[in-house]
């Protein structure tokens, strides 16, 4: 997908020329914001002929880059069924597989509890489907128990509100899989950074630029981006880590992507080259 081939193309090779080199900082948090979608609450247990009613939310994850499976959760809104309690009164426990939402402390005759597992887990860049067998609720209001299975939903990553998405594809070297991570909104003028981390030290990495995919064997790899520019001799210090800095600038129209990767020279590779990941960015 092209969108003002030669605009993008001139703007990238400007863009690359001002990225400037500096230390990696103290290890840096993300976040990537979900929504409930489309998750519907059938009573069979309790009600057996009683219509479904939606499970609405949104929550965020909030991890250290490199590290999402450690993260933590939180709710910034959900309406429950058959429930008149919200977000003061109400207890969330996230897990990779499964979502807990409870009614904290005893209130005579009303409770919730209701358990979301996921298949697959939670991740940041694609969606968690709610598994249909094993997730369940229980809602109780004014004495009256709504108890049940769920019947449909997942929990969809916005996107949009988190532009970077992880392509895989890294090769294995010294230190095992490189991993290159985007922070930045991606609007004009915002900073942005390009953070490898788990590199061979002491060695010479470059950064590949494209706007558009190319997914070639190479070097007993895969090259992700169709190579617009390389930015060769990038060092990664003595501890195999390095940070590209710079400005996002005017101008880049909205769903335009790009895509990165950086390749490491490393004994230990297949052929003498580690790589990282890529990334796609898509300006929101």
């Amino acid at each position: 997908m092209i969108r003002s081939v030669i605009p993008s193309r001139l703007w990238l090779m400007t863009a690359a020329l001002m990225l400037s080199l500096t230390a990696v900082a103290p290890a840096q948090s993300a976040r990537v914001s979900y929504d409930l979608e489309q998750v519907w609450l059938l009573p069979d247990v309790s009600h057996p002929s009683a219509a479904a009613r939606q499970l609405t939310g949104r929550f965020e994850w909030t991890y250290t880059i490199g590290d999402f499976e450690n993260g933590s959760g939180e709710f910034s809104a959900i309406s429950v069924p058959w429930s008149s309690f919200g977000l003061p009164d109400l207890g969330t426990t996230f897990d990779l597989n499964s979502i807990e939402i409870v009614l904290e402390g005893s209130i005579h005759d009303h409770g919730v509890d209701v358990t979301l597992f996921l298949e697959p887990l939670l991740a940041p860049d694609q969606a968690s489907p709610v598994d249909l067998v094993n997730s369940k609720f229980d809602i109780e209001q004014g004495g009256i128990s709504h108890k049940g299975h769920v019947i449909s939903g997942s929990i969809v990553p916005d996107l949009s509100a988190n532009p970077w998405l992880d392509l895989g594809e890294a090769l294995a070297g010294s230190n095992g899989l490189p991993l290159l991570s985007g922070l930045g909104s991606l609007a004009a003028n915002d900073p942005v950074s390009l953070v490898l981390t788990n590199a061979l030290a002491d060695t010479s990495a470059g950064l590949v630029i494209g706007v558009d995919a190319l997914n070639a064997p190479f070097k007993g790899g895969v090259l992700v981006p169709d190579p617009l520019l390389i930015l060769a001799g990038l060092p990664t210090g003595p501890t195999g880590e390095l940070s590209i800095d710079a400005t996002w600038p005017d101008g880049i129209p909205s769903g335009f992507t790009s895509y990165y990767q950086i390749w490491i020279a490393d004994p230990d590779g297949p052929k003498g080259f580690a790589a990282s990941n890529a990334l796609s960015a898509t300006t929101p």
